[in-house]
């Protein structure tokens, strides 16, 4: 932890297990912590004690996380904290302890497009975008749980997302690797106008 007042940083994660790769820190509604692992999972310090719970991968459990790999997101307005994985969006929620997953289905083509999501960001109408890496984005219209798939070829050029954010303007801004594009929404949040900025070019 850095302490502004100090200028002195605190180690504050000593009961890790270690020889692991961490990632993806985030404090949830009920100050929690929640660490993000390449390989293990995700883990969740209680601040009262101290103690670590750890959430391995079960994929067909609601009760931990879907992939080994697993990045904590954002906690949404009802204290859900919402994971990014290579086995679609895992979903946890404080008030019942257990986990639901989002994934694709090639038999249900209002899933997400697919399961290797990269980026997440919940915008300022409560919806979710969600970006994939090599499927483009997606929405969630959180109130029904639905999603919309509004790739195509004149809105991403390869499908593969790094980050989303949304700016004061309301548009959207998607992080590719050959640049980034900004999307500009109508009123009913769909996409009007798109524009392509490319990629800082290497001095090397």
């Amino acid at each position: 932890l850095f302490h502004p007042t100090s200028g002195k940083l605190q180690k504050h994660l000593p009961s890790l297990p270690s020889g692991k790769f961490y990632h993806g820190l985030l404090v949830d509604k009920q100050q929690n912590l929640w660490v993000g692992s390449n390989t293990d999972g995700v883990l969740k310090m209680e601040p009262q004690s101290g103690t670590w719970k750890h959430y391995p991968a079960r994929p067909e459990s609601d009760r931990s996380v879907g992939s080994v790999y697993a990045v904590p997101r954002f906690v949404d307005a009802a204290g859900r904290v919402w994971f990014t994985t290579q086995n679609g969006i895992d979903v946890f929620d404080p008030s019942t302890h257990r986990f639901f997953h989002i994934r694709h289905s090639e038999f249900n083509p209002s899933s997400i497009s697919s399961n290797n999501v990269s980026a997440l960001m919940e915008d300022t109408h409560g919806d979710i975008w969600v970006g994939t890496w090599g499927g483009g984005i997606d929405k969630i219209v959180r109130s029904r749980m639905k999603f919309s798939v509004i790739t195509a070829p004149t809105v991403l050029r390869n499908g593969f997302v790094l980050s989303l954010l949304q700016d004061s303007q309301g548009e959207l801004w998607v992080g590719e690797g050959s640049g980034a594009v900004r999307l500009s929404l109508t009123d009913s949040k769909q996409i009007k106008n798109v524009n392509h900025l490319p990629g800082l070019q290497s001095t090397n």
